[in-house]
């Protein structure tokens, strides 16, 4: 396998941490990737693995499969995290709350005081920042993890 880093996904309202793997050679590449995520059947987090999901298999061509696994089905959020360090999950959504054990900084998505009303007003400020997709995603980074995107 090439080499490996993770990958991290974040929104107010939820993070997606995954590790990939290199996909240089789709053919030395583990088949099967875990994804859990915080919330129940159903749920939005849930409609987004699954979209998630059917464009992984259809990019890959079918390599690459994701197996999805709602809250609890392998642990709850503390746990989710602790499976991502540790490289047994390779993608999760997963609060900034319990991000924020390993990077502080992302605790910053739960002050919800800085945050305004306006929702338009929150987006732009989330996929525009400098702060979000410089100096947060070197901190990220420096724990061997990458902020691909934030949104909301």
């Amino acid at each position: 396998m090439k080499g490996l880093y993770k990958i991290v996904l974040f929104s107010i309202i939820a993070v997606i941490l995954f590790n990939v793997i290199g996909l240089e050679n789709t053919q030395a590449v583990e088949n099967n990737w875990k994804f859990a995520f915080e919330e129940i059947e159903g749920s939005v987090q849930d409609e987004w693995a699954k979209e998630f999901k059917r464009r992984i298999e259809e990019k890959s061509d079918g390599d690459i499969n994701i197996d999805i696994y709602p809250y609890d089905i392998i642990g709850t959020s503390g746990d989710i995290l602790e499976q991502i360090i540790n490289e047994v999950l390779e993608f999760a959504f997963s609060a900034p709350s319990w991000i924020a054990t390993t990077i502080p900084e992302a605790g910053m998505f739960y002050l919800h005081y800085l945050w305004f009303d306006n929702l338009e007003t929150n987006k732009h400020i989330m996929e525009n920042s400098e702060v979000i997709y410089q100096d947060i995603s070197q901190i990220y980074n420096e724990k061997d993890l990458k902020l691909l995107q934030a949104f909301h």
